[in-house]
This record gives structure tokens, C-alpha cells and sequence, in this order.
């Protein structure tokens, strides 16, 4: 993977999780929060996930700098709520390849 790509990622990623402790941390000093990462072909997944965030639907006017770079900077960002006390923030960047 490319530096940009993965400075793209970097920035994404710390963008999601200070979203998540400067508006939700407060909430549950002991909630938790997974950060998985997979790269499958041409493709970089990250999904962050945790129980009992609640995060802003990017159609959202009120929604934070820090999704909107996320959002930006990945080639999709989705919020979805599988459960009722699960949120999980999935990304997809565009792999790269490495010069040889």
C-alpha cells in the first residue's frame, strides 16, 4: 500500500475515534471500541465498531469536521446500527500498488 493510502487511512481513522471519545467517551468511560482492518484485492476495509455509540447520519447538517474528513479522504464511509446498542463506522480505501 501507498504512503498516501495509508495516510489517508491514518487520518480517517483517528478522525472516527476522536469523534467517538470527544462525543461519546464522556457516555461510558468503560465502553469499547474494535478497530478492524482487512486488505482483500484492490481494497483497505476499516470498521470501528462499539456498543452505545451513537454517531450523526452523514446527511446530517450538524455532522462533525472529523466524519466529513473520514468520509473524504475513503472511498465509502457508511454508519450503520446493527443492534440497538451497536454502532459501526465502516470505511473502504482504494489499495495501491507497491512499486517494486
Amino acid at each position: 500500500m501507498g504512503t498516501e493510502v495509508m495516510a489517508a487511512v491514518a487520518v480517517a481513522v483517528s478522525e472516527v475515534l476522536t469523534n467517538i471519545v470527544m462525543h461519546h467517551g464522556h457516555n461510558d468511560p468503560g465502553a469499547e471500541v474494535r478497530v478492524l482492518a482487512e486488505a482483500t484485492g484492490d481494497e483497505f476495509r476499516v470498521r470501528v465498531q462499539g456498543s452505545g455509540l451513537v454517531m450523526a447520519h452523514l446527511d446530517r447538517p450538524e455532522i462533525g469536521l472529523g466524519i466529513a474528513i473520514a468520509t473524504t479522504l475513503a472511498r465509502s464511509l457508511t454508519v450503520d446500527r446493527p443492534a440497538p446498542d451497536t454502532t459501526v463506522v465502516s470505511m473502504v480505501f482504494e489499495r495501491t500498488p507497491v512499486a517494486a
